[in-house]
Parts: structure tokens; C-alpha cells; sequence
């Protein structure tokens, strides 16, 4: 529960946009609340976001040797902490966005902020196969790979497939011809 009904920035999401912005507001002495996950029945739906499902994040900056995901949101948390952000572990209800101050509903109870930060990430999509909860935590194992722990051939895949052709199924051209 929310140890005030106001709150001059309400932060929705406790993943490492909600995280970052939460360090942000908490210098700038705004006093945040944090409404984190965890009031869902989905697995994914846990305080830190799907980064706490992930064994190994190589490419964030200041880890040269790499650090667990988990132990990243548990720094990222305690950072915010530090500076003064609140924290409220719950679902959202209703958000009425319409007049200000905004009203949110929450699980345990109606609060009001001057400013809503929505940071509520994305969701894995399973397949649901009866071995999948069982390897969701391996290494290795069944997981989906967040672009943050993407390995580099992946992400370049994902690249050249969204953003134009594969330089493999580029067909070589004449001078003077159109590149296709």
C-alpha cells in the first residue's frame, strides 16, 4: 500500500525503463512511487520485468564481464531506493487520464499523481509445452531473448530481416543497374 494518496510522479513498471526513470525522478527530489508487476497470474509478470528471467545480460554498460539479470534490476532497484523512490507491489485497475490530477486504481487502493510514467515493458509469449516451465531458468534452456541479451548474429538477423534485404539474398549487380 501507498504511504500517501498523492504523488507528484507515479512510475508504472519496475522493469529497467521504469528502474531508470525512477533514479531520474528520485534525484530530481520528485518523490516516485513505483507500482511494480507482480499482481498477475503470468510468470513474466514479476517486479523487475523479464530481465529477472534472464541468466546473462553481456551488453549493459559498466559489466564488462557480464552480470546476471536479476542481480542488474536488484542494483537498479537499490540505486532507486537510495534516492528516495517508493515502491507499491500490485495490479493497476483503472487509470482515469481525462482531468488532473490522474486517478489510478490500484489493488489497494485509489492514489493520484501530477505525472504518470508508463514503463510497463512486454510480455514473453510461451509455447506452452508441458517441458517449458521447467527450463524457463536454465541456461541455455527454453527462454525468450529480450533485445538486451540478444547475441550479436541474432540481433543482426533480426535487423536485416526487418530493415532490408540479407546481404546472403542480395543478387550481385552490373554497374550502372538498380540494387535490389
Amino acid at each position: 500500500m501507498p504511504s500517501k494518496t498523492h504523488y507528484r510522479v507515479v512510475i508504472l513498471g519496475s522493469g529497467p525503463a521504469g528502474l531508470t526513470a525512477a533514479v531520474y525522478a528520485s534525484r530530481a527530489e520528485l518523490h516516485p512511487l513505483v507500482v511494480e508487476g507482480g499482481g498477475g497470474d503470468d510468470a513474466t509478470d514479476v517486479p523487475g520485468g523479464q530481465l529477472m528471467l534472464t541468466t546473462e545480460v553481456d551488453n549493459y554498460p559498466g559489466f564488462p564481464e557480464g552480470v546476471l539479470g536479476p542481480e542488474l534490476m536488484d542494483r537498479m532497484r537499490k540505486q532507486a531506493e537510495r534516492f528516495g523512490a517508493e515502491f507499491a507491489t500490485g495490479e493497476l485497475k483503472a487509470a482515469a487520464f481525462k482531468e488532473r490530477p490522474f486517478r489510478l486504481t490500484l489493488a489497494s487502493g485509489e492514489i493520484t499523481a501530477d505525472t504518470v510514467i508508463v514503463a510497463t515493458g512486454a510480455r514473453a509469449k510461451w509455447l506452452n509445452l508441458p517441458e517449458e516451465l521447467e527450463f524457463r531458468t536454465k541456461i541455455g534452456g527454453s527462454r525468450p531473448a529480450p533485445p538486451a541479451t540478444a547475441s550479436s548474429t541474432r540481433a543482426r538477423r533480426c535487423w536485416w530481416w526487418a530493415g532490408a534485404t540479407p546481404p546472403w539474398r542480395r543478387r550481385a549487380s552490373s554497374p550502372g543497374s538498380p540494387r535490389r
